[in-house]
Protein backbone atom coordinates (compact mmCIF):
# COMPACT_ATOMS: atom_id res chain seq x y z
CA UNK A 1 0.00 0.00 0.00
CA UNK A 2 2.96 2.60 0.79
CA UNK A 3 4.63 1.92 -2.54
CA UNK A 4 0.90 2.54 -4.66
CA UNK A 5 0.97 5.35 -2.57
CA UNK A 6 4.68 6.47 -3.41
CA UNK A 7 3.83 5.50 -6.95
CA UNK A 8 0.40 7.73 -7.03
CA UNK A 9 2.73 10.83 -5.47
CA UNK A 10 5.88 10.31 -7.94
CA UNK A 11 3.61 10.48 -11.24
CA UNK A 12 1.09 13.02 -9.88
CA UNK A 13 3.98 15.26 -9.56
CA UNK A 14 5.61 14.30 -13.01
CA UNK A 15 2.67 15.28 -14.56
CA UNK A 16 2.51 18.62 -12.41
CA UNK A 17 6.09 19.39 -13.81
CA UNK A 18 5.64 18.55 -17.02
CA UNK A 19 2.56 20.68 -17.55
CA UNK A 20 4.82 23.55 -15.68
CA UNK A 21 7.28 23.47 -18.15
CA UNK A 22 5.00 23.65 -20.93
CA UNK A 23 3.42 26.66 -19.43
CA UNK A 24 6.52 28.15 -18.64
CA UNK A 25 7.92 27.43 -22.22
CA UNK A 26 4.42 28.83 -23.70
CA UNK A 27 4.42 32.34 -21.92
CA UNK A 28 8.02 33.01 -22.67
CA UNK A 29 7.47 32.92 -25.70
CA UNK A 30 4.52 35.14 -25.56
CA UNK A 31 3.48 38.79 -25.37
CA UNK A 32 0.74 37.96 -23.96
CA UNK A 33 0.53 34.75 -21.76
CA UNK A 34 -3.54 34.85 -21.59
CA UNK A 35 -3.47 33.51 -25.00
CA UNK A 36 -2.33 30.47 -23.87
CA UNK A 37 -4.08 29.80 -20.74
CA UNK A 38 -7.08 27.92 -22.74
CA UNK A 39 -4.54 25.37 -23.61
CA UNK A 40 -2.67 24.81 -20.24
CA UNK A 41 -6.18 24.64 -18.59
CA UNK A 42 -7.30 21.86 -20.62
CA UNK A 43 -3.63 20.03 -19.93
CA UNK A 44 -4.22 20.73 -16.57
CA UNK A 45 -7.86 18.91 -16.56
CA UNK A 46 -6.39 16.07 -19.03
CA UNK A 47 -3.91 15.41 -16.08
CA UNK A 48 -6.44 15.16 -13.06
CA UNK A 49 -8.74 13.05 -15.35
CA UNK A 50 -5.87 10.85 -15.58
CA UNK A 51 -4.68 11.06 -12.24
CA UNK A 52 -7.77 10.60 -10.01
CA UNK A 53 -8.93 7.73 -12.92
CA UNK A 54 -6.11 5.56 -12.40
CA UNK A 55 -6.35 5.79 -8.34
CA UNK A 56 -10.24 5.60 -7.99
CA UNK A 57 -10.36 2.66 -10.73
CA UNK A 58 -7.18 1.23 -8.81
CA UNK A 59 -9.38 1.58 -5.51
CA UNK A 60 -12.29 -0.40 -6.80
CA UNK A 61 -10.48 -3.45 -9.43
CA UNK A 62 -7.45 -4.23 -7.91
CA UNK A 63 -8.64 -7.22 -5.66
CA UNK A 64 -10.70 -8.24 -9.24
CA UNK A 65 -8.54 -6.96 -12.63
CA UNK A 66 -4.74 -7.96 -13.07
CA UNK A 67 -4.57 -4.51 -15.41
CA UNK A 68 -5.62 -2.53 -11.95
CA UNK A 69 -3.28 -4.35 -9.83
CA UNK A 70 -1.14 -1.37 -9.08
CA UNK A 71 -1.28 2.27 -9.38
CA UNK A 72 1.18 1.90 -12.37
CA UNK A 73 -0.20 -0.46 -14.01
CA UNK A 74 -3.50 1.54 -13.49
CA UNK A 75 -2.09 4.57 -15.43
CA UNK A 76 -1.17 2.78 -18.12
CA UNK A 77 -5.05 1.34 -18.39
CA UNK A 78 -6.56 4.45 -18.08
CA UNK A 79 -3.78 6.01 -20.96
CA UNK A 80 -5.52 3.28 -22.95
CA UNK A 81 -8.57 4.20 -22.28
CA UNK A 82 -8.47 8.06 -22.68
CA UNK A 83 -6.34 7.61 -26.30
CA UNK A 84 -8.30 4.34 -27.45
CA UNK A 85 -10.64 2.87 -25.47
CA UNK A 86 -11.56 -0.29 -23.44
CA UNK A 87 -9.71 -2.74 -25.59
CA UNK A 88 -8.70 -5.48 -23.58
CA UNK A 89 -8.54 -3.92 -20.40
CA UNK A 90 -12.29 -3.47 -19.43
CA UNK A 91 -13.43 -3.62 -15.63
CA UNK A 92 -14.92 -6.57 -14.01
CA UNK A 93 -16.93 -4.82 -11.26
CA UNK A 94 -20.21 -2.56 -11.26
CA UNK A 95 -18.65 0.81 -10.35
CA UNK A 96 -15.49 0.07 -12.24
CA UNK A 97 -17.73 0.03 -15.36
CA UNK A 98 -19.73 3.18 -13.84
CA UNK A 99 -15.99 4.89 -13.15
CA UNK A 100 -14.77 3.83 -16.28
CA UNK A 101 -17.25 5.51 -18.44
CA UNK A 102 -17.42 9.03 -16.58
CA UNK A 103 -13.56 8.26 -17.40
CA UNK A 104 -13.77 8.02 -20.99
CA UNK A 105 -16.50 10.78 -21.22
CA UNK A 106 -14.19 13.39 -19.02
CA UNK A 107 -11.38 11.98 -21.87
CA UNK A 108 -13.35 12.35 -24.83
CA UNK A 109 -14.73 16.18 -23.66
CA UNK A 110 -11.10 17.36 -22.66
CA UNK A 111 -9.76 15.87 -25.93
CA UNK A 112 -12.42 17.72 -28.06
CA UNK A 113 -11.54 21.19 -26.00
CA UNK A 114 -8.04 20.64 -26.22
CA UNK A 115 -8.43 20.65 -30.21
CA UNK A 116 -11.19 23.48 -30.39
CA UNK A 117 -8.27 25.47 -27.92
CA UNK A 118 -5.51 24.59 -30.28
CA UNK A 119 -7.05 25.29 -33.63
CA UNK A 120 -8.11 28.59 -32.24
CA UNK A 121 -4.37 29.38 -30.79
CA UNK A 122 -3.10 28.74 -34.22
CA UNK A 123 -5.54 30.86 -36.32
CA UNK A 124 -5.44 33.15 -34.13
CA UNK A 125 -1.31 33.37 -34.27
CA UNK A 126 -1.49 33.09 -37.76
CA UNK A 127 -3.86 36.00 -37.87
CA UNK A 128 -1.23 37.85 -35.70
CA UNK A 129 1.48 36.92 -38.39
CA UNK A 130 -0.37 38.54 -40.95
CA UNK A 131 -0.66 42.07 -38.90
CA UNK A 132 2.45 42.99 -38.89
CA UNK A 133 4.22 45.72 -39.90
CA UNK A 134 7.20 46.11 -42.23
CA UNK A 135 9.58 48.85 -43.53
CA UNK A 136 7.81 51.21 -45.90
CA UNK A 137 4.28 50.71 -44.82
CA UNK A 138 2.13 53.63 -43.04
CA UNK A 139 0.05 52.90 -39.65
CA UNK A 140 -2.62 55.04 -39.35
CA UNK A 141 -4.09 54.92 -35.21
CA UNK A 142 -7.76 55.76 -34.29
CA UNK A 143 -10.19 55.85 -36.64
CA UNK A 144 -13.21 57.84 -37.90
CA UNK A 145 -14.38 59.32 -41.56
CA UNK A 146 -11.12 61.38 -41.44
CA UNK A 147 -9.36 58.07 -41.64
CA UNK A 148 -11.45 57.24 -45.01
CA UNK A 149 -10.39 60.28 -46.41
CA UNK A 150 -6.58 59.97 -45.59
CA UNK A 151 -6.67 56.65 -47.13
CA UNK A 152 -8.30 57.89 -50.05
CA UNK A 153 -5.95 60.71 -50.63
CA UNK A 154 -2.64 58.30 -50.20
CA UNK A 155 -3.78 56.14 -52.83
CA UNK A 156 -4.96 58.26 -55.32
CA UNK A 157 -1.23 60.57 -54.56
CA UNK A 158 -0.03 56.99 -55.08
CA UNK A 159 -2.04 55.92 -58.16
CA UNK A 160 -1.06 59.73 -59.86
CA UNK A 161 2.40 59.07 -59.52
CA UNK A 162 2.24 56.12 -60.80
CA UNK A 163 2.92 54.30 -58.00
CA UNK A 164 1.92 51.22 -56.15
CA UNK A 165 -0.75 52.48 -53.40
CA UNK A 166 1.09 51.79 -49.98
CA UNK A 167 0.16 49.11 -47.21
CA UNK A 168 -1.57 50.49 -44.84
CA UNK A 169 -2.19 48.86 -41.37
CA UNK A 170 -5.26 50.88 -39.37
CA UNK A 171 -5.10 50.63 -35.52
CA UNK A 172 -9.21 50.66 -33.98
CA UNK A 173 -10.77 50.69 -31.19
CA UNK A 174 -12.96 47.13 -32.51
CA UNK A 175 -15.66 49.23 -32.77
CA UNK A 176 -15.41 49.66 -36.72
CA UNK A 177 -17.63 48.20 -39.35
CA UNK A 178 -14.67 46.93 -41.02
CA UNK A 179 -16.52 44.83 -43.77
CA UNK A 180 -17.79 48.10 -45.37
CA UNK A 181 -14.41 49.39 -45.81
CA UNK A 182 -13.28 45.89 -47.80
CA UNK A 183 -15.75 46.00 -50.05
CA UNK A 184 -13.82 49.30 -51.83
CA UNK A 185 -11.02 49.29 -54.24
CA UNK A 186 -9.05 51.68 -52.17
CA UNK A 187 -8.78 49.04 -49.29
CA UNK A 188 -7.47 46.44 -50.74
CA UNK A 189 -4.46 46.74 -49.74
CA UNK A 190 -5.54 48.55 -46.05
CA UNK A 191 -5.30 45.93 -42.56
CA UNK A 192 -7.90 46.98 -40.11
CA UNK A 193 -6.87 45.58 -36.56
CA UNK A 194 -8.44 46.25 -33.59
CA UNK A 195 -6.14 46.75 -30.44
CA UNK A 196 -5.48 49.04 -27.60
CA UNK A 197 -2.70 51.10 -29.10
CA UNK A 198 -2.04 52.03 -25.37
CA UNK A 199 -1.02 48.69 -24.66
CA UNK A 200 3.03 48.82 -25.45
CA UNK A 201 2.90 45.05 -25.31
CA UNK A 202 0.92 45.20 -28.38
CA UNK A 203 2.44 47.90 -30.25
CA UNK A 204 5.55 45.26 -30.08
CA UNK A 205 3.15 42.65 -31.06
CA UNK A 206 2.09 44.13 -34.64
CA UNK A 207 5.55 46.06 -34.86
CA UNK A 208 4.45 49.44 -34.73
CA UNK A 209 7.94 51.34 -34.99
CA UNK A 210 8.83 49.45 -38.51
CA UNK A 211 6.39 51.28 -39.75
CA UNK A 212 7.97 54.23 -42.60
CA UNK A 213 5.04 56.50 -41.40
CA UNK A 214 2.48 56.45 -38.49
CA UNK A 215 -0.55 59.28 -38.48
CA UNK A 216 -2.38 59.38 -35.23
CA UNK A 217 -5.77 60.71 -35.51
CA UNK A 218 -7.38 62.43 -32.58
CA UNK A 219 -10.59 61.92 -31.11
CA UNK A 220 -13.13 64.74 -31.10
CA UNK A 221 -15.01 62.38 -28.84
CA UNK A 222 -12.49 62.65 -26.27
CA UNK A 223 -11.55 65.82 -24.55
CA UNK A 224 -8.23 64.34 -23.25
CA UNK A 225 -7.79 62.84 -27.22
CA UNK A 226 -4.21 64.64 -26.58
CA UNK A 227 -2.87 63.57 -23.87
CA UNK A 228 -4.04 60.14 -24.73
CA UNK A 229 -2.40 60.14 -28.29
CA UNK A 230 1.66 62.10 -26.79
CA UNK A 231 1.65 58.15 -24.82
CA UNK A 232 0.93 56.49 -27.67
CA UNK A 233 3.95 58.69 -29.32
CA UNK A 234 6.18 57.63 -26.23
CA UNK A 235 5.27 54.28 -26.74
CA UNK A 236 6.30 54.32 -30.23
CA UNK A 237 9.65 55.74 -29.57
CA UNK A 238 10.10 54.01 -26.86
CA UNK A 239 10.24 50.59 -29.31
CA UNK A 240 12.12 52.00 -32.03
CA UNK A 241 14.71 53.05 -29.81
CA UNK A 242 14.95 49.41 -28.56
CA UNK A 243 14.79 48.39 -32.14
CA UNK A 244 17.06 51.23 -33.83
CA UNK A 245 14.22 52.02 -36.40
CA UNK A 246 13.06 55.96 -36.88
CA UNK A 247 9.52 56.23 -37.99
CA UNK A 248 8.09 59.80 -38.59
CA UNK A 249 5.57 59.82 -36.76
CA UNK A 250 2.79 62.92 -37.42
CA UNK A 251 -0.17 63.23 -35.01
CA UNK A 252 -3.08 65.28 -35.31
CA UNK A 253 -3.89 67.69 -32.41
CA UNK A 254 -7.11 69.39 -30.85
CA UNK A 255 -5.60 71.93 -28.47
CA UNK A 256 -2.36 73.72 -29.98
CA UNK A 257 -1.56 74.53 -26.60
CA UNK A 258 -0.67 70.95 -26.03
CA UNK A 259 1.30 70.54 -29.16
CA UNK A 260 4.57 70.89 -27.51
CA UNK A 261 3.89 68.27 -25.45
CA UNK A 262 3.28 65.82 -28.08
CA UNK A 263 6.41 67.07 -29.87
CA UNK A 264 8.32 66.27 -26.13
CA UNK A 265 7.05 63.32 -26.44
CA UNK A 266 8.47 62.20 -29.73
CA UNK A 267 6.19 63.51 -32.67
CA UNK A 268 7.87 64.56 -35.50
CA UNK A 269 4.99 66.74 -36.76
CA UNK A 270 1.99 67.75 -35.11
CA UNK A 271 -0.76 69.05 -37.04
CA UNK A 272 -3.64 71.38 -35.09
CA UNK A 273 -6.62 72.20 -37.34
CA UNK A 274 -7.93 74.64 -35.52
CA UNK A 275 -4.57 76.79 -36.41
CA UNK A 276 -5.08 76.41 -40.13
CA UNK A 277 -8.84 77.00 -39.77
CA UNK A 278 -8.48 80.53 -38.08
CA UNK A 279 -5.78 81.43 -40.44
CA UNK A 280 -7.30 80.07 -43.93
CA UNK A 281 -10.42 82.58 -42.61
CA UNK A 282 -8.48 85.29 -41.96
CA UNK A 283 -6.58 84.82 -45.59
CA UNK A 284 -10.42 84.60 -46.96
CA UNK A 285 -11.39 87.80 -45.56
CA UNK A 286 -8.45 89.39 -47.35
CA UNK A 287 -8.51 88.01 -50.50
CA UNK A 288 -11.77 85.93 -51.30
CA UNK A 289 -11.81 82.83 -52.79
CA UNK A 290 -8.49 81.71 -51.73
CA UNK A 291 -10.10 79.07 -49.31
CA UNK A 292 -10.17 76.91 -53.06
CA UNK A 293 -6.35 77.67 -53.86
CA UNK A 294 -5.85 76.09 -50.14
CA UNK A 295 -8.20 73.39 -51.32
CA UNK A 296 -6.76 72.79 -54.45
CA UNK A 297 -3.34 72.81 -53.36
CA UNK A 298 -3.72 70.59 -50.48
CA UNK A 299 -6.06 67.81 -51.70
CA UNK A 300 -3.85 65.50 -53.51
CA UNK A 301 -4.54 62.78 -56.46
CA UNK A 302 -7.10 64.96 -58.26
CA UNK A 303 -7.14 63.85 -62.13
CA UNK A 304 -6.86 66.71 -64.37
CA UNK A 305 -4.32 68.83 -66.08
CA UNK A 306 -5.98 72.23 -64.41
CA UNK A 307 -4.96 70.41 -60.81
CA UNK A 308 -1.92 70.82 -58.67
CA UNK A 309 0.09 69.81 -55.75
CA UNK A 310 2.88 70.50 -53.38
CA UNK A 311 5.55 68.01 -53.67
CA UNK A 312 8.87 68.15 -51.69
CA UNK A 313 11.56 66.11 -52.77
CA UNK A 314 13.95 64.68 -50.57
CA UNK A 315 15.25 62.18 -52.27
CA UNK A 316 16.59 62.82 -55.89
CA UNK A 317 18.96 61.25 -58.43
CA UNK A 318 22.95 62.23 -58.60
CA UNK A 319 22.55 63.51 -62.34
CA UNK A 320 19.84 65.49 -61.34
CA UNK A 321 21.43 67.41 -58.67
CA UNK A 322 24.15 68.04 -61.23
CA UNK A 323 21.69 69.53 -63.76
CA UNK A 324 19.45 71.42 -62.25
CA UNK A 325 21.15 72.33 -58.46
CA UNK A 326 24.87 72.04 -57.68
CA UNK A 327 26.22 75.07 -58.21
CA UNK A 328 23.35 77.21 -59.40
CA UNK A 329 21.10 80.29 -57.27
CA UNK A 330 17.47 79.45 -56.25
CA UNK A 331 16.34 81.45 -59.43
CA UNK A 332 18.29 79.93 -61.90
CA UNK A 333 16.77 76.59 -60.75
CA UNK A 334 13.53 78.04 -60.69
CA UNK A 335 13.63 78.84 -64.37
CA UNK A 336 15.16 75.78 -65.22
CA UNK A 337 11.95 73.92 -63.83
CA UNK A 338 9.82 76.74 -65.47
CA UNK A 339 10.84 75.68 -68.95
CA UNK A 340 9.98 72.15 -68.37
CA UNK A 341 6.83 70.21 -69.78
CA UNK A 342 4.89 69.99 -67.94
CA UNK A 343 6.36 73.09 -66.03
CA UNK A 344 6.64 73.04 -62.36
CA UNK A 345 7.21 76.16 -59.69
CA UNK A 346 9.77 75.91 -57.32
CA UNK A 347 8.08 78.23 -54.32
CA UNK A 348 11.10 76.94 -51.69
CA UNK A 349 13.03 74.13 -50.14
CA UNK A 350 13.39 72.65 -46.65
CA UNK A 351 17.23 72.67 -45.20
CA UNK A 352 18.42 71.09 -42.35
CA UNK A 353 14.81 70.91 -40.85
CA UNK A 354 13.75 74.48 -41.88
CA UNK A 355 11.26 75.55 -44.31
CA UNK A 356 12.34 78.29 -46.67
CA UNK A 357 9.86 79.82 -49.03
CA UNK A 358 10.73 82.02 -51.86
CA UNK A 359 13.92 82.71 -49.74
CA UNK A 360 16.30 85.74 -50.68
CA UNK A 361 19.16 85.25 -52.47
CA UNK A 362 21.61 86.70 -49.35
CA UNK A 363 19.92 84.10 -47.21
CA UNK A 364 19.68 81.45 -50.07
CA UNK A 365 23.15 81.40 -51.32
CA UNK A 366 23.77 78.50 -53.16
CA UNK A 367 22.07 74.75 -53.09
CA UNK A 368 23.71 72.54 -50.62
CA UNK A 369 23.66 68.76 -49.76
CA UNK A 370 20.44 67.90 -48.72
CA UNK A 371 18.21 70.17 -49.81
CA UNK A 372 14.90 69.52 -50.57
CA UNK A 373 12.91 71.70 -53.07
CA UNK A 374 9.42 72.59 -52.91
CA UNK A 375 7.36 72.53 -55.93
CA UNK A 376 3.62 73.52 -57.16
CA UNK A 377 3.70 71.15 -59.67
CA UNK A 378 0.98 68.18 -61.81
CA UNK A 379 2.64 65.49 -60.56
CA UNK A 380 6.17 64.89 -58.31
CA UNK A 381 9.09 65.83 -60.75
CA UNK A 382 11.09 63.32 -62.29
CA UNK A 383 14.00 63.91 -60.76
Amino acid sequence: MIIDILETVFFSLLAAAFLFLVYLSMAKKSWAAKDYMGIVRAFFFLCFVWVSGAVVMHLLEFRFNRYFSSVLESFWSIATYLLSGFEDRGPNTGPGRTAAVLIMIGGVSVVAYLTGELAAFLTAKRMKRRHVLTEGEYLIIGWSAKGDRLVKELNAYHADSGKQPPEIMVIHDGHVNTETYHQQEDYKRVTFVAGDAFDKGFLRSVRAHKASRIIVLADERDPDSDGKNALVTLGIRALAREDGTNPYIIVEALNHRKAGHIKDAGADEVICFTDYQMGLLAQTSISPGMSDVYLDLLTVGHSGEEDCEIYMVEEMRPDSWKRFFEGKTFSETARMFLEQDPPAVLIGLKRRGRIMLNPRPSEFGAWQEGDAPIFVAYGRPDI
